[in-house]
């Protein structure tokens, strides 16, 4: 998908310019960025590249944007699921921690950690912020389709999983958990959110946009009934893998 962008510089009316990575939809992308106000690097991705229907398009501001230009264009309730999404690590800076989605008893306190690497639509690698933390991290209570890493034929839809979810990378999220901190693989298992409003969970933004489907493990069901809600609004209206994958 990567080949089928281009470069492009656009001229936003700030103190430099925003650096874009855009396929066909620069209109669109200035647009965002009017929005955002400041000056930023942003990545966009056309959904006409990865199968997706409609006009959304996945953006992407780059952390290294200053925090003190930078204003939230979502109301309370955070990122639409039908909408561009816009990650930046001051939407993260904002999340109170009391408020993410987690077990009564938790099985650890939420963790703030930066994405270094997504392995598929569901699992990633992450580097603690403030304490010491390296690891693997598997999205509870959802399952993309699985991606080949050795050659075989990915499952419907996996790339666009996949391709969704590397939006993730390089930008802080937090972690919160559930009864069950790891599962036989030992990967740590979290729900991952993104900004403060209770739309900013991955796991709802891969639901809502049919990149996944729900997938309950063990003792972690404190979600069950709204990640369900989400899974059945996308089957309903035929989002992604619901129609692609028939």
């Amino acid at each position: 998908m990567a080949e089928t962008l281009r470069q492009a510089t656009l001229e936003i009316g700030c103190a430099g310019t925003a650096r874009a990575r855009v396929s066909r939809a620069t209109a669109s992308l200035a647009l965002a960025l009017g929005i955002l106000g400041g000056c930023a690097t942003v990545d966009t991705v056309d959904p006409n590249d990865h199968g997706d229907s409609g006009s959304m398009m996945h953006v992407v501001v780059d952390s290294g944007t200053d925090a003190s230009d930078f204003m939230d264009p979502f109301g309370p309730l955070g990122q639409p699921f039908d909408e561009a999404v816009v990650l930046h690590d001051a939407r993260a800076d904002r999340v109170d921690t009391t408020k993410l989605p987690q077990a009564a008893s938790p099985c650890r306190a939420p963790m703030e950690v930066k994405v270094t690497r997504a392995v598929d639509g569901d699992t990633m690698w992450v580097v603690g912020v403030s304490e010491q933390y390296s690891g693997k991290i598997r999205f509870l209570s959802v399952d993309a389709p699985e991606i080949s890493h050795e050659g075989s034929i990915p499952d419907c839809y996996a790339q666009e999983a996949w391709d969704f979810t590397k939006l993730l990378e390089g930008k802080h999220v937090w972690l919160s958990f559930d009864n069950e901190c790891n599962d036989h693989f030992g990967r740590l298992l979290a729900y991952v959110t993104f900004g403060p409003g209770p739309q900013d969970l991955w796991q709802r933004q891969l639901l809502r946009r049919g990149l996944a489907r729900v997938l309950l493990v063990g003792d972690n069901r404190s979600l069950a009934g709204e990640l369900e809600a989400d899974e059945a609004s996308a089957e309903n209206a035929g989002t992604g893998l619901w129609s692609a994958c028939q």
